[in-house]
């Protein structure tokens, strides 16, 4: 193969010369521009013919048909072709042809002392007359050789089309050539029909219409088969698309070719669309189906290798920016790798993931399949948000009842979440962790008299007084891991709401005075919440039991009353004045419940029916004049 790369060599070189640059090709003389990835950008004669060659040199046998079903994956194979797949003489394009290389074929001859014989006793007997390649058995319809019914069909067992009977073989099976009707040569035909054909010409030479040629596939003259005919272009066509290297798929033999094309830089976008294809045969679908006769580590063993030399054809060239997206697919070789390796339900194309929303698509499914590790990995190597994998992570550790790796988990995210790469709502994530551990980590009513039994005489009897059978009761353990998560990450807020929505309106109180607190705090976590569960007045003790003067909460109170007051909610406003014995604004209160919303336009009727409104009026005010003397006393 190398002296035949030299010779290419030597011709390529003769006709770059200027003496041959104003002979003109015609199109019929050159292969189809329709088989090139790109065929706008091929304008030079020769580069064309190279290119073409040498994506043969990267084609994988035919697999059976694979149609990927997730959302990440490629066109059907109708509109655009899956990755290239070496062909043979005659044949379908999408069909079979040879070993990758000599050694390979050799191991797997190897294993096998001698060619399969067939007998008459097996009854061979093939079609009467000889099927038209439309009528060939599809590859997808079998996966081991018809004939000898061992050889499993892969990456290096190709499958071949016995030009006689039309059944799908395997290369040892199909080592026999023999001039078959409607062919002008002699074609490949499988050991049974060359036995048939050679025994029934044998008993009567004269009936049959078969020449008969005997010779090992070894032995024949790929030159003959391959010369093409001048003034035929039809056949000359034919011969390109079923042209197959016994090496393929080879790297070596593809960069080989290219290196006698006159543009690098072209050269490296073509090796950058065939990395795309071949990574095309790594793809799984959503049921973890993938292609059966691909080795997926000889694939991205083979992207590895071309885009490293297209990086250097982009250094060569002083493009930066083809380096950078070399750069990038390396790195998600990486990934791919992995995830092959991991044998994950759904394995991405490699281009997918350059994308932010398809490579956080992958990373979502692997978190779906409870793949954290890998969706770590595929995050970080992909340049996506990696938080939101640690607190699934955490998460998945609380379900469990892992409280310790849950806290190492959400340590993690939490720090991530802070950063503006990574940004991640810790409200959200906190919500999250403590709605989990109220609906997962429940006590029967047996371990609730245990637990509570450990609480103060006070705290019990308010317990059992506020206790609310909608609210689920957290064992010991459940109640510490959600007081960590609310005292180290969560809000004031969040806090004060956990402890009333678990009935602890002690320790709320207490937290309220431990440090300087915005009153919408109080107002929102502990006041409504209380009057929307009509437990006004239970709170109301216990803030008289911590301060019978209500000093110390007199700003919330008085943040509460402004509140209620711009929301035109009188009735509660005047409770809590009435609490604080503000009496000179409950006095007010009472007069505008008096005059009423609509003030000037009520009517003489409804004055008189809230004339009381002024007697109360008028006790608050002798009530705030009897206090005013008696402190001056």
């Amino acid at each position: 193969m190398e002296s035949k790369l030299d010779s290419v060599g030597q011709v390529v070189t003769v006709l770059r010369k200027e003496e041959f640059c104003d002979i003109t090709i015609e199109a019929k003389d050159l292969p189809s521009l329709e088989k090139l990835t790109h065929p706008s950008v091929f304008k030079d004669t020769i580069d064309i013919i190279l290119i073409y060659y040498a994506r043969k040199a990267v084609e994988f046998p035919e697999t059976p048909d694979f149609s990927p079903d997730t959302p990440l994956s490629p066109p059907s194979r109708s509109s655009t072709p899956i990755p290239g797949t070496p062909l043979h003489m005659g044949g379908n394009p999408r069909r079979s042809g040879h070993h990758r290389s000599t050694s390979i074929h050799s191991q797997l001859e190897s294993t096998v002392e001698s060619p399969p014989s067939f007998t008459l006793e097996e009854k061979w007997i093939p079609p009467h007359r000889v099927p038209s390649q439309k009528d060939w058995i599809a590859d997808r319809d079998t996966k081991t050789c018809m004939a000898c019914k061992k050889t499993v069909f892969g990456i290096y067992n190709r499958r071949h089309h016995c030009r006689r009977c039309g059944e799908v073989v395997c290369y040892r099976c199909s080592n026999k050539t023999l001039v078959v009707e409607g062919y002008p040569t002699a074609q490949r035909v499988c050991g049974r029909c060359y036995q048939f054909e050679t025994e029934r010409s044998d008993q009567n030479r004269e009936a049959t219409d078969f020449e008969v040629k005997a010779m090992n596939m070894p032995n024949f003259s790929f030159h003959q088969q391959w010369r093409m005919l001048p003034n035929d272009p039809v056949r000359n066509e034919e011969l390109r698309v079923d042209f197959y290297y016994e090496q393929s798929p080879s790297v070596e033999l593809f960069l080989s070719i290219l290196e006698y094309h006159s543009s690098p830089e072209k050269c490296a976008e073509f090796i950058i669309d065939q990395v795309e294809r071949i990574s095309l045969l790594a793809i799984s679908d959503s049921n973890g189906h993938v292609h059966e006769e691909i080795d997926h580590n000889f694939v991205t063993g083979m992207m590895e290798k071309l885009l490293l030399n297209a990086k250097l054809k982009y250094a060569e060239v002083g493009d930066s920016s083809g380096v950078e997206q070399c750069d990038s697919y390396l790195s998600r070789i990486d990934v791919l790798r992995i995830l092959v390796l991991a044998k994950c339900r759904f394995t991405p194309a490699l281009q997918d993931l350059t994308k932010p929303d398809l490579a956080r698509r992958v990373r979502d499914r692997l978190i779906q399949d409870d793949r954290f590790g890998l969706a770590i990995e595929t995050s970080t190597k992909c340049s996506i948000e990696i938080a939101s994998v640690w607190s699934a992570w955490g998460m998945a550790c609380l379900k469990n009842g892992h409280f310790k790796d849950a806290r190492e988990k959400f340590q993690t995210c939490f720090k991530m979440s802070t950063t503006k790469v990574s940004f991640l709502p810790t409200v959200k994530v906190v919500n999250g962790i403590i709605k989990l551990l109220e609906s997962t980590h429940l006590i029967s009513k047996a371990e609730d008299e245990k637990h509570w039994g450990t609480m103060s005489q006070s705290a019990t009897a308010m317990f059992t007084q506020l206790h609310d059978s909608n609210v689920p009761l957290l064992d010991k353990a459940s109640l510490e891991e959600c007081l960590f998560y609310l005292r180290n990450y969560g809000t004031s807020l969040q806090l004060v709401q956990f402890y009333e929505r678990h009935n602890f309106l002690k320790d709320a109180c207490h937290f309220l005075l431990e440090k300087p607190i915005n009153s919408e705090v109080f107002i929102e976590g502990l006041l409504i919440p209380c009057l929307k569960k009509e437990k006004i007045e239970i709170l109301e003790c216990l803030l008289m039991e911590i301060d019978p003067t209500l000093k110390v909460w007199e700003n919330h109170l008085t943040a509460a009353c402004v509140y209620f007051n711009s929301r035109s909610l009188l009735h509660i406003l005047y409770h809590l004045q009435c609490f604080m014995k503000d009496d000179i604004r409950a006095a007010q209160t009472c007069i505008k419940f008096y005059t009423g919303r609509n003030g000037r336009h009520t009517q003489v009727v409804d004055l008189v029916m809230r004339k009381h409104y002024l007697g109360d009026a008028l006790k608050h005010l002798e009530s705030a004049i009897n206090l005013k003397q008696n402190s001056r006393e």
